[in-house]
């Protein structure tokens, strides 16, 4: 949230305690609430907190609505919302505190105003966010600009979800009942009309246009004085367009926001995500998807509102035009079209190009036959070629000496004769230029090949010797392709025009045009090898490997020892994953040519697919031997290096595969790669960007630079390389890979999933594909499918932290609690401090009731997570099951450290003090408990509990006697006060309240109390009968076994008693009471010796008890009577 401009309002809760909030001030008030800045004292974090000060049920539905709509959304470019609740009777949510401004207060600041450009950058990053939204059901419906907030890193983000303002006679903002819902200055005209079933995402993009409009203009599209004037203005008039307010608006920024404001929806952007998509292109300066209405369609607009006249004026006004204008285009066409044939004409005449300019002059007298000074110029040209044909027929027959000619300096002195008799002649300066050819003078060369097509552009044979030059002794390889090219135009029959041209084509890295030129020069030369081979390269290069195969093995056919054919063909085989017929290749060129160094660079490179990298590097090293500037074997080496984990040396080799080539894509496009995956995004996408420099169509980089600019969290740039990528190469699984990571992590699930497919069906052992898209299924909760996915990628080798983890919480979902262990425990193993890992694999031995290893993984959760109350929570439950009591308090003192405020905590230690016998905390505990929070049942229900074992009867009866009057049905507290009826003699009432429990929910300690009270009262049969009830609830209970053994013995029924004190001896070896009861009735039945056993056994567990002196009076008697 942002502040206001002053605090005059703020209301006295400045400066006080809120729950676990210090409000420290007033940031901005609304219809429904206030929003302050505040402390959050348990995270130790600013927070900006939003207090319902409004009344009544629709205001707090509306206040929690607009909490539950922003929780429900997490996006960075959304205010997130932490915690929703009440407090002091006070409804309020608090959320991420942006500080700096909003984008109105930006707009109005006339110090520093916003450009055009600012302003799209900033609604941008909105129509991003605000296209999640929508995906996720949501429709703010109130956009504009004090809605979006500018952290002062210049960050945006969209707040205040859920329409919470109203009406209240101090703010425009409003929520009013049966009529608008937004703000007018920026509402959609189906919100100011207050038809609230028209309204849907399309209404948000017609307030973000207006929002678009006021950040570059500072002013409002339909401002007015008066507010239901503004709301006509919306419905009915077009705004003003902004580049009448200001100049430095863009004719496409002002189209796209004019695009925004169509009255009609369905004239807007259909989604938010089209809106980016153009804000992008005009960002990156690219033609935008909209064009400006042209006044025919401003016209068709108006004669929509008026069908009939606007109609019949329009068809007229078309008539009238449509004769005036197709008189005055016949004759603009014509005068234009032999203006400029004159122009023509003249020009070649200039240039001595008589036979083109004669040409041009007879199309010009076909229209204007009686044109004089047309006709003037083409019997010019008609007499300049007459003797022109004159002058060549004497030049050439000097020419034709040449042919006898025995050195180069011949050749020239002869050509230099038939120039002086025809300076046009250009064979002869083509003659001259083979003869310092053969001299290996490739200046001069290239210096009389270029007079020769200058005096004669028809001679194919110098653009090709020409061509030879610019390419490979020049590098001008652009100059090259031009000369092929006009080889071809000059000469078609020829297959080396096309073979040339394919090359240079494939220099050039244009595929297709290369693959066409081939084509052409094959149907020339069927029996050309390098045809095949250039053409079969072209293929693999588009990893078309058939065809790539089926040409390069006619190469091989037709040139048994083609080393290069070998190579590739080699390539193609390893790019199968065929090893061993690739190897053979690669072994085969290297006996043709075993000084070829990049045959060893090859068999190295093979040797690293094999993951032999040891071997791979001796081969790059034979290379170097060989060669020492190849700039491959660098490269190459470099690659086996990195995966070996020696970056730094695989960096270097690829730095002097760079120097030694400065042209080699793939060296850049390497080190790219490592710089990417080391976080040095600027290196990284410095050598991307190079690489597609020298290679436009280079797939790899683009992929390459997407992921740079994805880890930077650019994403539009991120997905524009991915997309290029896959046009560039529709099988590139990276690309799509990469892609559906970026659309992963901006929530787009459906888009994400259609990339892991894409990857998936080029290869179906991609494991982290697989990886991603199980994760996507976990999400829509499809968990057969995910399990799937994510066990396939690990058997396919991914193995980290997160994939098990997200097998765990599948497996937890299935309640197959050990294979969620199992895995939440190598979740923890790979990802030591992770501290969910540990959380979530406490969770699965509790599951399991392994609480010992629960119990250790919850240690270790709070290690790595201190402030984490649900794990503390989770570790004291472990404490206390384990009856470890000390601990269990330690944990409870975590937490009120944590949860001040967390009354029932107070409760539990409370407890658990007086489990260890420091009575004096456990009633300072409950009273503590009791302070915050007067209706705390349990807190009054325990206290009860520990004044009964205090003997305080009367003070444990009126907590419980409160515990029930909050809360009638809760019979524990029946039972509770009971006990202490009980424990004071008034069993008449003890009575009473065991049945009251027993009638709410049968219970078998309540059986068994009211059963003691009724043999305490002589009443054993019913004492019996509860007993019984007792027992059959709870059979393993040695107690009621033993006092019901008590009341069988009371009613003499010696064999029944027996039988009970048996049972309780069994149950419970360690209950001194059964001894006691089973002496006695063996005593009555005459059986002393048994009667002492039992006596002495009774004395050995309860050495202190009062009853041991009269017990020993009575073993004495028994061992006389067993003597006698």
């Amino acid at each position: 949230m942002v502040e206001p401009d002053n605090d005059k309002m703020a209301p006295e809760m400045t400066g006080k305690q809120f729950g676990k909030y210090r409000i420290e001030k007033l940031l901005g008030r609304g219809g429904m609430g206030e929003v302050y800045l505040a402390q959050d004292t348990a995270l130790n974090r600013k927070v900006a907190v939003k207090i319902l000060v409004l009344h009544g049920d629709e205001a707090m539905e509306r206040f929690m609505r607009e909490a539950r709509a922003a929780a429900k959304l997490k996006h960075p470019n959304i205010v997130q919302v932490y915690e929703v609740g009440s407090h002091d009777k006070y409804y309020f949510f608090s959320m991420e505190y942006v500080q700096g401004g909003s984008l109105e207060d930006l707009a109005r600041d006339k110090t520093k105003p916003l450009s055009p450009r600012q302003a799209a950058q900033i609604v941008n990053t909105i129509a991003l966010s605000l296209n999640y939204a929508h995906s996720q059901g949501i429709i703010h419906r109130d956009i504009k600009p004090s809605n979006i907030l500018i952290d002062q890193k210049g960050s945006a983000f969209l707040s205040d979800f859920g329409l919470a303002k109203e009406l209240t006679g101090i703010e425009r903002s409003l929520t009013m009942s049966g009529t608008v819902l937004g703000t007018p200055d920026f509402m959609s005209p189906e919100q100011a009309r207050g038809d609230k079933r028209e309204i849907d995402n399309r209404s948000d993009i017609f307030s973000l246009g207006a929002t678009l409009y006021f950040a570059m203009t500072g002013k409002p599209p339909f401002e007015s004085d008066q507010l239901y004037d503004t709301l006509d203005n919306v419905v009915k008039k077009d705004p003003v367009p902004p580049s009448r307010i200001s100049q430095m608006i863009h004719k496409d920024i002002e189209t796209i926001c004019l695009k925004c404001l169509e009255k009609d929806k369905t004239g807007r952007y259909q989604t938010a995500e089209a809106l980016s998509a153009d804000l992008s292109r005009y960002l990156d300066g690219e033609p935008v998807s909209v064009r400006p209405k042209g006044p025919v369609t401003k016209i068709w607009q108006r004669a929509r509102k008026n069908k009939t006249a606007s109609l019949s004026v329009f068809g007229a006004v078309l008539l009238v035009l449509s004769v005036a204008i197709y008189g005055m285009v016949s004759h603009v066409r014509t005068s234009g079209k032999i203006e400029t044939w004159r122009r023509q004409a003249d020009e070649y005449f200039v240039q001595k190009k008589f036979a083109e300019a004669k040409s041009i002059c007879e199309k010009a007298l076909g229209l204007v036959p009686d044109s004089p000074d047309i006709k003037v110029l083409h019997e010019k040209c008609a007499a300049e070629l007459k003797a022109r044909d004159e002058l060549r027929k004497k030049s050439k027959s000097i020419l034709d000496r040449a042919n006898i000619a025995r050195t180069p300096e011949e050749t020239i002195i002869i050509a230099e004769e038939a120039l002086a008799a025809d300076p046009s002649c250009g064979e002869a300066y083509q003659a001259i230029a083979y003869a310092y050819k053969r001299k290996r003078d490739f200046n001069k060369a290239y210096e009389y090949f270029t007079k020769a097509i200058n005096a004669t552009p028809e001679l194919a044979y110098s653009y090709y010797e020409r061509a030879l030059i610019s390419e490979y002794l020049m590098g001008n390889e652009q100059d090259a392709l031009k000369d092929y090219q006009k080889v071809i135009e000059y000469d078609p029959n020829s297959y080396m025009g096309y073979l040339s041209k394919g090359r240079s084509e494939i220099r050039f890295y244009k595929y297709d045009d290369a693959i066409k030129s081939l084509n052409k020069g094959l149907a020339l030369g069927p029996s050309v090898a390098e045809l095949y081979y250039l053409r079969g390269w072209v293929y693999m290069m588009k990893m078309e490997y058939d065809s790539a195969l089926t040409d390069i093995n006619k190469a091989i056919e037709l040139k048994p020892d083609y080393t290069s054919a070998y190579m590739d063909r080699a390539k193609i085989f390893a790019a199968r994953k065929s090893w061993n017929r690739a190897m053979s290749d690669v072994n085969m060129a290297i006996e043709l040519n075993s000084g070829d160094a990049e045959a060893w660079v090859l068999r190295g490179s093979l040797f690293d697919e094999e993951r032999q990298l040891d071997k791979a590097i001796g081969e790059y090293n034979k290379a170097l031997e060989l060669n020492p500037k190849s700039s491959e074997a660098f490269h190459n080496r470099g690659i086996t290096y990195a995966k070996l984990g020696e970056k730094d040396k695989a960096i270097s080799d690829f730095t002097e595969a760079i120097r030694i080539n400065p042209l080699s894509i793939e060296a850049f496009h390497n080190r790219g790669m490592l710089y990417e995956d080391a976080g040095e995004y600027a290196l990284a996408l410095r050598d991307f960007n190079k690489a597609l420099e020298l290679n436009p169509q280079y797939a790899d980089s683009y992929a390459g630079r997407g992921m740079a600019y994805r880890d930077q969290g650019d994403y539009d740039r991120a997905m524009k390389d991915f997309t290029a990528a896959i046009r560039i190469n529709s099988r590139h699984k990276e690309a799509y890979f990469q892609r559906g990571k970026a659309y992963f992590n901006k929530f787009l699930l459906n888009e994400a999933f259609a990339d892991f497919n894409a990857a998936l069906e080029i290869d179906p052992q991609f494991s982290e594909a697989l990886h991603y898209r199980g994760s996507i299924f976990a999400v829509k909760g499809e968990k057969a499918k995910a399990l799937a996915d994510l066990t396939g990628a690990v058997k396919l080798g991914v193995s980290n932290t997160n994939i098990y983890e997200k097998l765990g919480g599948i497996y937890f979902e299935l309640k197959d609690y050990r294979s969620a262990a199992d895995a939440y425990a190598k979740s923890a193993e790979l990802g030591n401090m992770n501290f969910s890992a540990y959380n979530n694999l406490g969770a699965s031995y509790v599951e399991l009731k392994e609480y010992d290893n629960a119990l250790k993984s919850y240690v270790k959760a709070v290690e790595l997570s201190p402030g984490n109350l649900q794990a503390r929570k989770e570790l004291l439950e472990l404490y206390l099951l384990g009856e470890k009591y000390d601990s269990a308090i330690g944990s409870c003192t975590v937490i009120i450290k944590l949860s001040p405020e967390d009354a029932d905590i107070y409760v539990t230690r409370g407890a658990l003090y007086a489990q260890v016998g420091e009575t004096g905390k456990a009633f300072a505990d409950y009273d503590r408990a009791l302070q915050m929070d007067p209706r705390l049942v349990r807190a009054y229900y325990n206290r009860g509990i520990d004044y009964v074992a205090a003997g305080e009867y009367g003070k444990a009866i009126d907590d419980f006697n409160r515990a029930l009057e909050i809360e009638p049905d809760f019979e524990n507290a029946y039972c509770g006060r009971g006990d202490a009826y009980r424990k004071k003699g008034d069993y008449e009432k003890a009575i009473a309240d065991y049945t009251t429990q027993i009638g709410v929910k049968p219970d078998t300690i309540a059986y068994h109390a009211r059963g003691w009270c009724y043999a305490k009262r002589g009443e054993y049969g019913l004492a019996i009968a509860d007993y019984d009830k007792a027992i059959e609830l709870n059979p393993g209970d040695d107690k009621a076994h033993n006092n019901r053994g008590e009341a069988w013995l009371a009613q003499n029924d010696t064999e029944k008693a027996l039988a009970d004190f048996n049972k309780a001896v069994e149950l419970n070896p360690e209950n001194p009471e059964c001894y006691d009861g089973r002496a006695n009735v063996y005593a009555k039945k005459g059986m002393y010796k048994q009667a002492v056993f039992d006596a002495e056994k009774f004395i050995e567990l309860v050495p202190e008890d009062p009853r041991v002196l009269e017990k020993r009076k009575l073993v004495e008697e028994w061992r006389k009577l067993v003597k006698d």
